[in-house]
């Protein structure tokens, strides 16, 4: 970084492993590991330290399992189990955190151009900091048709429940969405637009929830 005062220089090491493994053309396995072993610099925003300069471990193992029941109808289930750990005793006892999340999918072809689905995840949050600790539930569908032959929708909508063991507030709900299309003129060239909308957790201790909404677009050309 060229703007610090002092230190001007994180060290970061990041290790990843990736395995697909397929047992049979109805029955595939994927697994991911990451590990960080990093610096995490220090945020000020309007003169206020709203993150300290810490070392952290983080790692981060992922499995899922898909499926296809029959020639129309898809299966996939998946588990994540995040830890983060800061090497700062004081920082550790508010951040330190343990992440499990647990989600099952069912895919369903409608005719020729739309896939119908239903989705289901459960996630649990333990924190050092025993007030940030949570626990949700989010019960979905979603839909992925072929508008046309050159545009093409992909849509998420739900609904979540979020419970706190130990926050100053007993439960958030909220409906969550997300939606993007595709539009490709040629099988060169693609835009894509979208956003979406759903609950998160803060990023700002000691707060423990907040409401994200997200645009984003891409345009690709293949050279």
């Amino acid at each position: 970084y060229e703007d610090r005062e002092e230190d001007d220089t994180d060290l970061h090491h990041q290790f990843d492993a990736v395995v697909d493994h397929e047992f049979s053309p109805r029955l595939s396995l994927n697994f991911r590991e990451t590990f960080r072993l990093a610096e995490l610099p220090e945020l000020i925003e309007d003169g206020v330290i709203s993150r300290q300069n810490n070392d952290y471990i983080y790692n981060s193992v992922n499995l899922g399992l898909n499926g296809k029941v029959s020639d129309v109808i898809s299966t996939a289930v998946n588990g994540r189990y995040t830890i983060i750990r800061y090497d700062d005793n004081e920082e550790a006892d508010r951040s330190d955190y343990d992440k499990f999340s647990v989600g099952a999918n069912l895919g369903a072809q409608v005719g020729t151009k739309s896939t119908v689905g239903a989705e289901f995840r459960y996630s649990e949050f333990s924190y050092e900091a025993d007030s940030r600790d949570s626990e949700s539930v989010q019960v979905g569908g979603s839909l992925q048709t072929l508008i046309g032959p050159e545009l093409k929708a992909d849509v998420r909508v739900g609904f979540e429940t979020r419970d706190f063991d130990a926050a100053n507030t007993d439960s958030s709900d909220s409906p969550y969405a997300s939606g993007q299309i595709t539009y490709s003129p040629n099988p060169d060239t693609s835009l894509v637009l979208g956003g979406s909308f759903a609950l998160a957790e803060s990023s700002f201790v000691p707060y423990v929830n907040q409401e994200r909404t997200t645009f984003f677009g891409a345009l690709s050309r293949k050279l």
